[in-house]
């Protein structure tokens, strides 16, 4: 939001200035025109509620505005718990994850009493988080029907 407002600021200041040379024969200065930037900028940033990204881009250019920083909320943290399949059955636990230049799935079988039974993990290439997700599950159930 700082950014946004320093940016519609300048072009403000260089229309006012414009419109004050030629209209009205007066010339404004660099030296206000860059307090009325940053006067305007550290105000916007200081009345938001909104957060602050975990960037240090971002920091770097809050503190050059003196604006006072709002760090994001704690990320909520979940505990997951592993439960046992009913007597005789065999559980799966499938995963796929993405990033920009590759993807991968993997999956691990374990019986009633939590041993591990079998595991996969593949590259399938350049792919969604989706894509390997939904290709995790189906090498999954062909790994159930080959064995």
């Amino acid at each position: 939001m700082v950014i946004t407002t320093a940016l519609i600021n300048i072009f403000n200041v260089f229309w006012f200035a414009r419109n004050q040379a030629r209209l009205n024969d007066k010339i404004v200065t660099w030296r206000s025109s860059v307090s009325v930037i940053s006067s305007n900028s550290n105000m916007a940033g200081n009345l938001t509620s909104n957060k602050a990204s975990s960037s240090m881009y971002d920091f770097t250019i809050l503190k050059k505005f003196i604006v006072n920083i709002r760090p994001p909320n704690a990320p909520k943290i979940i505990e997951v718990l592993w439960h046992p399949p009913i007597l005789n059955w065999v559980k799966c636990n499938t995963d796929g994850s993405a990033t920009s230049s590759s993807s991968a799935c993997g999956g691990i079988f374990r019986n009633n009493n939590a041993q591990f039974m079998l595991c996969f993990s593949e590259n399938i290439g350049n792919e969604n988080a989706f894509l390997a997700e939904l290709l995790g599950a189906m090498r999954a159930i062909e790994l159930v029907a080959q064995h």
